[in-house]
């Protein structure tokens, strides 16, 4: 990871990176992303709308900076064992019931080929913290096996 933070210091090649960069405390990380590509963090909603579209050089490609999702920060519960539309819609009924209230649920991966989803389906709520419901014992629950 080191490599990749030097190479995106050193050789960004973009002038409002450079200017944001000057400010020591508008960028607060850089990660790689679980799904590929880089994470650009900054601590001001500003710095982000400067950087959105930007393209920037990272070991010798030109990437551009695209919007985070506004899911991306909120909590979010992965359900294994899912094989219906029906399970899915009883399961958001069921997180709904008991109080959970997801926003938004997705299966975790499609094969845009052939338009197969995995079992793995993945359940939104609108808020940072998990939903009391979902915690046991005082630790979160954010993974279950369904049947």
């Amino acid at each position: 990871m080191r490599v990749v933070i030097n190479s995106f210091l050193q050789d960004h090649g973009n002038a409002v990176v450079k200017e944001l960069l000057s400010n020591y405390r508008v960028l607060a990380m850089i990660e790689k992303a679980p799904v590929g590509g880089v994470l650009i963090h900054v601590h001001s909603s500003d710095a982000e709308r400067m950087l959105i579209g930007q393209e920037v050089n990272l070991l010798g490609r030109r990437f551009k900076v695209k919007h985070q999702s506004p899911l991306s920060n909120k909590f979010f519960l992965d359900i294994f064992g899912v094989r219906s539309a029906m399970m899915v819609n009883n399961l958001f009924m069921g997180l709904a019931a008991l109080g959970a209230r997801p926003l938004v649920m997705t299966p975790s991966d499609v094969n845009m080929e052939t338009h197969v989803t995995t079992p793995t389906w993945r359940f939104y709520f609108g808020q940072d913290e998990p939903p009391a419901c979902l915690k046991v014992h005082g630790f979160v629950t954010n993974q279950l096996v369904y049947g």
